[in-house]
C-alpha cells in the first residue's frame, strides 16, 4: 500500500502455491484494512466507545474495498465464505437470462458509464465506453501474432454508434443521479439497434455478433445492472463462463471497476483488485490496451491491482504484459518451468543466488518476494492441520478429502 507503484503481479507455474499465495494476501489485505479501519474508528469516537460502535463505524466508513475476480473452479469461494460474516460476498455470473433467473443472479450492464470518471477526473467516460467496445468486438479476431482485425471502417462505425446512445449524457456533470441510474443506462440492445441503422455493410457483420449478446446464448449481458456494492469484499465468479465468454465477462467487470475506483476515491477509500488468470487479458492489442490502461492510471487514484497468473507464457508472449512486469511496484515469483524462468531471470536481471529460489524443482510455496527495491526469498508454509490451511489449500487431493468428510459428518448428523 505504501509503495509509489503499489500494482503487482503473483506468478507461479501449476503446483507451485500461486492460489495459495494469493488467498494469503487477500486475506492478509482484508485483515490490515480493517484493522486499519477501526483504528480510525477510534481516534473518531474516542477511547471510551463500544467495540459494537467500532465496527458499526468502520463498516459504515471503510478505508479500503477489495474486488476479487474467481475465473477457475470457484477457487476462492471457501475464503469468501470464510469471511463473510465479516463482509464479504460472492457473486455468480451466468451467460443467458435463463441461467441467471435460475440461480437467482444478478445482472452487469456492459454499457453502464463510469460516471464516477467524469466528476472526479474531469474527463469523459466515452471514449472508455469506445475502448470498451473495440476490446469485446475484438475478442473472436486475435491472429496467430496476437493482433485483432478491425478495420478503421468497423472503428468508424463502433465509433459513431457509441456516441449516439450516449448523446444525451455527454455532459454528466450537468445531470442528476437519477438521470444516470442504471435504468436509464443504454444496453446492448440499444447497441444493436444503432448499428442496424447505419448503411455500411460492414455494420450488419457488427451487429450480427452483437446478437450473440442481445438474443443469443449469452443475452444476460443486455440487461439493466442489478448489482450493487454493499461488502468489503466482492468476489466475481466467472468460472462458470466459457474461456470466450470469461474474458468478456471480466472486461465488463473490469468497467464496473473502473468506476467504483472513482467513486472510492471522492471518498477517500482505496481499492484493491485481485484478477486470477489474468493472462486472459492479453490476447489483443484492444483487450491489453483497455487493461493496462486501468492499471496505469488507476495509481492515481487509490487503485492497487494484482494479477494472478500460472499460464505465465501467455503473460509473457504479451510485450505490455512484460512491461508491466517489469515495473510492478511488487512481486511474488514462485517456481517457474524452464522456459519461463529462463525469460523471468533475464527480463528482472536476477542474481544467480536470487534465481535459484524460482528455477525448475524449486518445491511448493518457495520463491521470491520483490519490492521497494530489495528482493527477498520466502518459504510459504503453515501447518496443514490449521482452519487457514484448509480455506486456503486448492489441491485436488486435500479438496476432495475435505469434502467427503463433511458429507460424512452431514450424514451422520441427519441419521
Amino acid at each position: 500500500m505504501l509503495l509509489s507503484s503499489p500494482g503487482g503481479f503473483i506468478l507461479g507455474k501449476p503446483g507451485s502455491g500461486k492460489s495459495f499465495i494469493s488467498k494469503q494476501e487477500i486475506m492478509g489485505t482484508y485483515i490490515v484494512t480493517q484493522m486499519e479501519a477501526e483504528a480510525r474508528a477510534r481516534d473518531i469516537l474516542g477511547t471510551q466507545a463500544s467495540d459494537e460502535a467500532i465496527l458499526a463505524y468502520s463498516k459504515e466508513h471503510p478505508t479500503s474495498e477489495i474486488i476479487l475476480f474467481d475465473v477457475k473452479a470457484s477457487e476462492y469461494a471457501p475464503l469468501v465464505e470464510a469471511l463473510a460474516p465479516a463482509g464479504a460476498e460472492e457473486v455468480k455470473l451466468a451467460s443467458s437470462v435463463r441461467e441467471t433467473e435460475k440461480a437467482e443472479g444478478v445482472y452487469v450492464n456492459p454499457l453502464d458509464l463510469p460516471v464516477w470518471k467524469q466528476l472526479v477526473a474531469g474527463e469523459s467516460p466515452i471514449p472508455t465506453q469506445l475502448e470498451l467496445m473495440l476490446a469485446i468486438f475484438s475478442q473472436t479476431r486475435v491472429t496467430s501474432n496476437g493482433e485483432a482485425v478491425i478495420t478503421s471502417t468497423e472503428r468508424t462505425i463502433i465509433d459513431r454508434c457509441i456516441r449516439q446512445i450516449y448523446k444525451k449524457y455527454e455532459d454528466i456533470s450537468t445531470l442528476t443521479p437519477e438521470d444516470v441510474a442504471p435504468e436509464k443506462m443504454p444496453t446492448f440492445a440499444d447497441l444493436y439497434l444503432a448499428l442496424k441503422d447505419q448503411p455500411e455493410p460492414e455494420a450488419e457483420g457488427l451487429a450480427s455478433f452483437l446478437e450473440l449478446y442481445t438474443e443469443g446464448t449469452f443475452d444476460a449481458f443486455s440487461h439493466t445492472s442489478t448489482f450493487s456494492f454493499s461488502n468489503r469484499l466482492t468476489s466475481f465468479n466467472v468460472s462458470g463462463l466459457g474461456e470466450e465468454m470469461r474474458t468478456f465477462a471480466m472486461l465488463v467487470l473490469l468497467n464496473m471497476v473502473m468506476n467504483r475506483m472513482y467513486y472510492n476515491f471522492k471518498r477517500g477509500v482505496r481499492t484493491f483488485v485481485f484478477i486470477d488468470e489474468v493472462q486472459a487479458l492479453f490476447p489483443s492489442q484492444h483487450v491489453t490496451r483497455y487493461f493496462e490502461k486501468l492499471w496505469s492510471e488507476g495509481r492515481s487514484y487509490g487503485l492497487i491491482p494484482t494479477g494472478m497468473s500460472q499460464n505465465i507464457e501467455r503473460v509473457l508472449r504479451n510485450e505490455t504484459a512484460k512491461y508491466m512486469i517489469k515495473n510492478s511496484g511488487y512481486l511474488f515469483l514462485l517456481e517457474q518451468a524452464d522456459d519461463e524462468y529462463k525469460i523471468i531471470r533475464n527480463l528482472l536481471e536476477l542474481s544467480d543466488p536470487q534465481a535459484m529460489h524460482i528455477k525448475p524443482g524449486v518445491g511448493e510455496g518457495r520463491g521470491l518476494v520483490r519490492a521497494a527495491g530489495m528482493t527477498v526469498p520466502i518459504r510459504g508454509e503453515i501447518p496443514r492441520d490449521t482452519r487457514l490451511y484448509k480455506i486456503w489449500t486448492t489441491k485436488p487431493n486435500e479438496v476432495l478429502e475435505e469434502k467427503r468428510r463433511e458429507f460424512f459428518d452431514s450424514q451422520r448428523k441427519a441419521g
